[in-house]
């Protein structure tokens, strides 16, 4: 008896013990194993926020260090300065209008870029020797219009890029249009204009030691310059360009499109001949012209007709006829559909715009 109940109690501790190693240690269990959670460390040099980084070329071949200043204009924020001499980066910034600068030393001239920051944006500065050179620094400013209704064109960016360097000074327009170049080198530059709702507007620029010529203004003696204020408001001296006139993408034609059906409703068959008819004018008495022959390829009578000059369009039977209309003293006035067709009105095409088929009833 007694050895029964020592064999029990052993085999209940060995139950036990599994059962604890089992819940403590076992994937399987529904309580999983135990996991210590280690601490994380914060990146203290993470740097969320937009970047501007880019290189440094020298004229000259050589190099020396400098230092570069980023200034976030119309904002209470210091700027930022690293001193550098093949390469730089600003890390950490906030969406806003910059400008990126180099001043002058003894053996360089000073240059700057401004920018409007949406997203990471790399770039070339290329530093010009004094080398002895008589080379003139000059302060340009101008705006941008829309040369079709002259209101202010903001957010486009001016790209000035001089032909023997190749060095490349940015600007950008502010809400009034107005963009500005400081110390810029005497040279020949081509500049471009460029906004996503307008086309690309390239001038030539040249500034020389007693003159400026900037394409479709007089020359500019540079005897005479005259006051702005840049972005901040500071007060500058400088040459105006003046207005700039760049044109906004005109999409000049338009399109068709729609289901055509027969006076029942039923789809038009791919075997029919069709026509298309084009009238500049539905109230004069030049007859409209023919356009195009066709069948449909859709049998549900699905139709399309894309890059269509603005005007008046029909589609019609191959032998369907047009009937004149007259005035009181008998002259051809215009054309109507006859009845029975697929179309019973002429539709206006608009550029830029979709004219939906309507269906005979």
């Amino acid at each position: 008896m007694k050895n029964n109940f020592a064999i029990t109690k052993i085999i209940l501790c060995v139950l036990c013990l599994f059962t604890f190693f089992v819940i403590m240690g076992c994937s399987d269990n529904p309580m999983g194993t135990e996991t210590v959670q280690t601490p994380t460390t914060t990146d203290l040099n993470a740097t969320p926020g937009l970047k501007v980084y880019g290189s440094i070329t020298f004229s000259n071949n050589s190099s020396e260090n400098c230092a570069i200043i980023l200034t976030k204009k119309g904002a209470d924020e210091s700027p930022k300065t690293v001193n550098e001499t093949t390469g730089f980066s600003f890390n950490g910034l906030s969406e806003g209008y910059y400008s990126l600068e180099i001043p002058q030393t003894a053996n360089y001239y000073s240059t700057v870029h401004h920018f409007y920051l949406t997203e990471n944006k790399e770039l070339t500065i290329r530093r010009v020797a004094k080398n002895g050179s008589a080379i003139s620094f000059v302060n340009l400013y101008g705006k941008v219009l829309d040369a079709t209704t002259n209101l202010s064109v903001p957010y486009t960016s001016v790209t000035a890029v001089n032909e023997t360097t190749n060095q490349t000074t940015e600007g950008i327009t502010i809400v009034d249009g107005s963009f500005y170049f400081l110390g810029l080198a005497s040279g020949t530059y081509q500049v471009t204009f460029k906004n996503g709702a307008f086309n690309a507007l390239t001038k030539s620029l040249s500034i020389l030691d007693n003159k400026i010529t900037f394409e479709g203004i007089p020359d500019i003696n540079v005897s005479s310059p005259t006051a702005f204020n840049d972005v901040s408001n500071n007060a500058l001296s400088g040459y105006n360009l003046g207005n700039i006139l760049i044109a906004p993408k005109v999409t000049l034609t338009g399109s068709l499109v729609g289901k055509l059906t027969d006076i029942n409703g039923a789809p038009i068959a791919t075997t029919a001949q069709l026509a298309l008819l084009y009238d500049n004018d539905v109230n004069d008495e030049l007859r409209p012209t023919v356009i195009s022959y066709f069948s449909l390829t859709n049998p549900n009578g699905y139709f399309l007709a894309k890059n269509l000059p603005a005007g008046y369009y029909a589609i019609v039977y191959k032998t369907h006829i047009l009937t004149t209309t007259v005035d009181s003293a008998g002259d051809i006035k215009g054309y109507v559909i006859t009845a029975g067709g697929i179309m019973n009105t002429f539709l206006e095409v608009i550029p830029g715009q979709v004219t939906n088929l309507p269906t005979v009833e």
